[in-house]
């Protein structure tokens, strides 16, 4: 009965995705250091290496997709295959995790779980985790103080003196836990104590104190951890380069060498290049890049095409550094696999691949230069006001919802309608349907929707009152 008491206090009050953005974790197993990158790339060591306990923060958004997929094949919840991943991380061992949209949350999360004895993995949007960081403790508060003091580089005498104020303001105003001040503004906190903090209040109460969530995130000071060992490979040229052509040609066989080296496996996949160029006058240029969704090379070769694409991009992105290299040309470069995601020791590959539409869209937008964005369908008459876009493309892929609209409407719409002319190779199909323009943006005209093949192509054309045709979509 406890047991299932503490899981429905854990767990999240209502189905959400908050839980894959950060997760901080006690690891006192240093066996465990490398397999946390196992649940994502993306790891911190918060705690110094020399504390007795190692405290792990893991950043989930760069595997979010891949989380929410798997959740969805498996029909399970997201925190509970996260749960039951770490379960399998620790070896059915206790340990003390928590999740939460912010990494600082994260922190005061676990620490407060570690506290009052509950293992295992809290959730910040559960009913028990709301009261644990509504119950943070002075102590508490000012040791997460210290340790952000240390990864700011921040004296120790100005933690000191700003906790000595701040501790008797406190005790003469009878506030026993920080949330009872959470909508102390900071800037008063800055003006009296400093800005160690006011940084840090903002960071505890980011709600209260007006901040968002990606201003929360991108304060906090992150670093990541660097494995020992990245793979890379190193090319001199024998004359300096301009034509992309003949860069992309060397950059083949480059990444392909990358595929052979004994630190990096099939099963792994690859988040993050950096591609080092060297020009002529020995300037070094160092050139990130980003692949939105892990990325296997070994699959791509021997045409790599999608690192390639990707390499281009960001090489032509800053028209200042391709301008430079065309003036001066590149003599050598070293191209370094900076972000990885390890295979599963014990399950085989973190990434399943399948030949979904969902694996295809993955692919194509690791290909592309922009990200893909996703629509849904809104209740409008009007057939430029019928959809908006989605925050989350594939949070919940149905391509059978769009089926019965494509019969009557087609999926492509352009943004605006374009004007149609008629030729002798023109058939005009069977009437659709009739609607009306909004009378606070037009005329209020109305329209006769007709399906017509031009050029063996079906477009979705109306007729207004006037007699113009324009062209609203084409048919797939």
């Amino acid at each position: 009965m406890a047991a299932l008491l503490n899981l429905s206090l854990s767990a999240p009050t209502q189905q959400n995705n908050e839980i894959l953005d950060f997760i901080a974790v006690f690891c006192p197993d240093e066996k465990h250091h490398e397999a946390l990158q196992t649940l994502s790339p993306k790891t911190m060591r918060w705690s110094e290496p020399d504390a007795a306990d190692d405290l792990w923060l893991i950043d989930m958004r760069a595997c979010r997709d891949f989380w929410l997929y798997s959740a969805k094949c498996q029909e399970l919840g997201v925190f509970t295959l996260i749960v039951k991943q770490l379960s399998e991380l620790f070896a059915g061992a206790d340990y003390y995790g928590a999740a939460a949209a912010t990494p600082w949350e994260a922190l005061l999360l676990v620490k407060a779980s570690r506290e009052k004895g509950f293992q295992g993995m809290m959730a910040s949007s559960s009913r028990l985790g709301k009261n644990l960081l509504r119950g943070v403790s002075w102590e508490g508060w000012w040791e997460s103080c210290g340790e952000y003091s240390c990864k700011k580089k921040i004296p120790d005498s100005l933690l000191s003196k700003a906790k000595s104020a701040m501790t008797l303001v406190m005790d003469r105003l009878g506030c026993q836990r920080p949330e009872q001040f959470q909508t102390l503004p900071s800037p008063h906190l800055r003006r009296r104590f400093g800005n160690l903090v006011a940084e840090v209040w903002q960071l505890s109460f980011p709600q209260r104190q007006g901040l968002s969530t990606p201003d929360a995130i991108s304060y906090f000071p992150w670093a990541s951890h660097v494995v020992s060992e990245r793979p890379y490979v190193k090319r001199h040229l024998d004359n300096e380069l301009r034509q992309w052509d003949a860069i992309a040609e060397l950059l083949q066989e480059d990444l392909n060498r990358l595929c052979v080296l004994g630190s990096f496996k099939k099963e792994e996949r690859i988040l993050n290049l950096e591609w080092r160029i060297v020009l002529c006058n020995l300037q070094t240029i160092p050139i990130s890049i980003l692949f939105r969704h892990p990325h296997s090379l070994h699959q791509d070769c021997p045409s790599q095409r999608t690192a390639l694409l990707q390499i281009q991009y960001a090489f032509e992105k800053n028209f200042s550094l391709r301008a430079s290299s065309l003036e001066t040309g590149l003599i050598s470069w070293q191209l370094e696999i900076t972000e990885k995601a390890p295979a599963r020791l014990r399950q085989g590959s973190l990434f399943r691949e399948s030949s979904d539409d969902l694996q295809c869209l993955k692919q194509l937008e690791n290909m592309i230069k922009r990200p893909l964005e996703s629509f849904s369908l809104t209740e409008d008459w009007v057939a430029e006001d019928s959809y908006h876009k989605k925050d989350c493309p594939q949070d919940s892929f149905a391509p059978g919802d769009y089926l019965p609209l494509a019969a009557g409407r087609p999926l492509f719409l352009y943004p605006e309608a374009q004007n149609f002319l008629c030729d002798q190779l023109t058939r005009v199909g069977h009437f659709q349907e009739r609607t009306m323009d909004k009378w606070w943006k037009s005329h209020n005209r109305s329209r006769d929707y007709y399906r017509m093949t031009q050029n063996e192509t079906m477009l979705w054309v109306y007729r207004d009152q006037q007699g113009s045709w324009y062209t609203q979509g084409v048919y797939g």
